[in-house]
This record gives C-alpha cells, structure tokens and sequence, in this order.
C-alpha cells in the first residue's frame, strides 16, 4: 500500500482530500485560538456531513451513540456548504464519499493540520505522506483501516481520544517528532480495536498511549524508542502484543545510583545552582527505568501467555 519508492510528493493543495478538509480555511499558528477553533469546526461539520452521504442509518447510529456530534449526521450538506465545496474544489475531482480517503505521498508542509473531531468511515491512507507541523487528530474516528506506512512527522502528533475501529498502520517516521500522543482519559474508554501495527516505527521522543485499550494483536516489533520508553500508564495491551528486536533508550538500563554517583555529574551540578536540573534529571532516569521494568514484564507475562496457549 505504499507508494512506489522515488514517486514524487504531491502538494497538499493538488490533493482532492485535502482541499475538502480545509473548504472553510486553512487554520495556523498565527491565528487566535477563537479562529483556529472556529475555522476548524466549520472544516469539520462540511467533512463530516459530506461523507455522512456513505453511510446507512445504523453506522450513524453507532457515531451518534459513541458521542459524535448526532447534527453532523442528521442534516446534509446545505447549499452554502454545496457552494463552498466547489469552489475550494476548484476544478479538482470531487472525492467520492464510498471510496478510500486517499492522502498517499501528500507534503502536508503545514504549521497546523487541523483535523480534529473528524470521522473516516472508510480506510484513509496517508502512506509516505509527510507532517511537517502540528497534526491534530484529537477525537478523530476512523472507522475503517487507517494507513499511515511511511508517513514522516517532524513536528508534533497528536491522536489523543481518536478511536481506531478498523486496523491501524504506523510503520512511520517519528525520529524528528516532538512527541506523538495516543493516550485518553481514564474515564473513556478509547480502543483500537483491529489490528495495530508499529513494525519498524521510529520514535526519537516521547510515546503516550495512557490509558489506550488494545482489543487485537499489537505489533511493535523492530521499533526504535532512542530516547524514551513508551508510556503505557492504565493502558491495556492484547495478550497477543509482539515486541521482537525493539531497541531501547541506552539508559534504560541506568540505576538511579548509577546517575547519583557519578561524581563528575553529581559535583558538576550540586555546586551549581543547576542543582535543580540534577534532580529533575535523576527523576526522569528514575521514572524512566521503572517504566521500562513495567514493561518488561508486561512483556514476560505475554510471552508466557503464548507458551500456555
């Protein structure tokens, strides 16, 4: 499903899709936060509504009764939203709403990619797509396979509260990211409940699946954590969760005594007055190695689960 290696990018504004998701406006960063929000609704609501046309009653039910915005459904497209389509369109096909949601090798070079509270009701694929600013997911739903094989972040991810109902691909770039959150509040229950696949994924900074349910067979096999290890507080991982050759941060392996007495770091920092960036250093080695001993024994109790099955 990935694009053919050397196949050029296509700029985010040749791209059908895109132009749908931004009919109203292109949020950035410079915009007040009323703006961005206001924009982003108006985006979301003609988004929603237009692939609303593909689905029956009972799928809307099922987005209605998962707490999705029931209006959003209800109603069509009205005619100023008719109009604002076309001419953002502006000769470009017009998406088929039934049909793949297809961002392949889009160059998102963009400050904000505002697409939170969206719904994909059919597989999205945003295979070799590159992110390059601030990609807002929060509460998106994707109801089919959602495809990110490829894809490189270099900003910032944000899927907190998205639900993934179809199987999930991010066997993606996220060694130039900021951070990459898939984590939800403990009084919501958000799942991934296909397949999920993080095979050969990249992460430089922090992983947060706080909280996430995993109800299929997880894959993280081959990923690279370079500088944390991911944060699976509350999270319920599937008794079928591989994690084959993953490569660890090189400190995880670091007692907090260890940091403690080294005397050149110690002295350096306590006859300083970075003496509070000493304890916040030996805290975070702290909180990172008894997440990576969690881990690793999450793991231990899984690979003892698929020996007994």
């Amino acid at each position: 499903m990935v694009p053919e290696t050397g196949t050029a990018f296509i700029p985010c504004e040749e791209n059908p899709y895109y132009r749908l998701a931004t009919v109203h406006g292109v949020p950035n960063m410079k915009m007040s936060d009323e703006d961005i929000i206001s924009i982003g609704n108006r985006n979301r609501v003609t988004w929603n509504r237009y692939f609303a046309q593909g689905l029956d009653d009972s799928q809307k039910d099922k987005l209605k009764n998962k707490g999705v915005l029931s209006d959003e459904f209800d109603d069509s497209l009205t005619v100023p939203q008719q109009e604002a389509i076309r001419q953002r369109l502006n000769g470009l096909k017009e998406p088929n709403y039934k049909e793949k949601i297809d961002f392949r090798k889009v160059q998102l070079k963009l400050e904000l990619l505002y697409m939170k509270g969206f719904v994909f009701p059919n597989e999205v694929d945003f295979s070799g797509a590159k992110f390059s600013g601030y990609a807002n997911f929060v509460g998106a739903e994707f109801s089919g396979d959602a495809i990110f094989s490829g894809a490189e972040f270099s900003g910032y991810a944000n899927f907190v509260g998205a639900e993934f109902t179809g199987n999930a691909y991010f066997t993606a770039d996220f060694a130039s990211i900021l951070a990459i959150r898939f984590s939800t509040k403990a009084d919501e229950r958000r799942e991934f409940r296909s397949i999920v696949n993080f095979r050969r994924a990249t992460f430089k900074k922090e992983a947060d699946f706080t909280n996430r349910v995993f109800l299929n067979t997880t894959i993280f096999d081959q990923c690279e954590f370079l500088n944390f290890v991911p944060n699976f507080a509350g999270a319920k991982l599937h008794q079928l969760t591989t994690w084959r050759k993953v490569t660890w941060p090189s400190f995880a392996n670091i007692d907090k005594t260890e940091v403690e007495e080294d005397s050149n770091l110690s002295k350096a920092l306590k006859e300083t007055k970075l003496e509070e960036d000493y304890r916040n250093l030996t805290n975070r080695v702290e909180d990172q190695v008894d997440a990576y001993r969690n881990l690793r024994l999450r793991m231990k109790q899984i690979e003892n689960y698929q020996q007994e099955v």
